[in-house]
Order: structure tokens, then sequence, then C-alpha cells
């Protein structure tokens, strides 16, 4: 994983490498600040971003969400984010980026 800068509590997490937002640091964050976060809530985009775009682990979703990692693996399985349709979005996609950087 890439490094991060930690701001004062309350702010958000950048990564320092490609200057993006980390959803889940963000959620820590919220959660640190007493929020309480409802995994039965979350969306299918949020999941993906979480489980498939960062690669955050079931067991560390699962700690920030206060659930069991079972939980995290069959909510994310019901929606169809297994770890090989995560994987082969993030390849697609790759390619496209390298397919545009060419063109370019």
């Amino acid at each position: 994983m890439e490094k991060y800068k930690r701001y004062n509590k309350g702010e958000t997490i950048m990564n320092m490498k490609s200057n993006k937002y980390l959803y889940f640091e963000e959620l820590q964050i919220r959660k640190d600040n007493g929020e309480n976060l409802d995994f039965e809530k979350i969306t299918y985009e949020e999941l993906k971003k979480l489980s498939g775009d960062e690669s955050y682990p079931d067991s560390l979703i699962a700690k920030l969400y206060n659930v069991s990692k079972s939980t995290v693996r069959d909510k994310r399985r019901s929606l169809g984010l297994t770890q090989y349709n995560m994987s082969s979005d993030k390849a697609i996609k790759d390619y496209i980026k390298k397919m545009r950087e060419r063109s370019i």
C-alpha cells in the first residue's frame, strides 16, 4: 500500500503519490469522530471502491463497520463483487488507460 499523510483528526487523508482521497480513510476519520457507520446501508459502489479499487481485505472493512468478516464476504458476494470480477475490471481499466496514453 502507498504512503499516506495523516492530517489532524477530522481532516481527510490524502494518498501522497496520486493526490487522491481514499474512501477507506475518509470513513475511518468519520468513525473516529463518532459517526456510526451502518454496514446494512453500504451500496454496491461503496463496497466496490473499498474492496476492489482500494484493495482493502474483508477483515479491515469488517473492523471499520464493526461487523464480522463473513458478513462483509457474504454482502460482497451477494452483490457480485468477487475477487475475480474485481481483478478483471481493474485489468480492463488498466488496458484502456494504456491504450489512451499511446494515442496521445
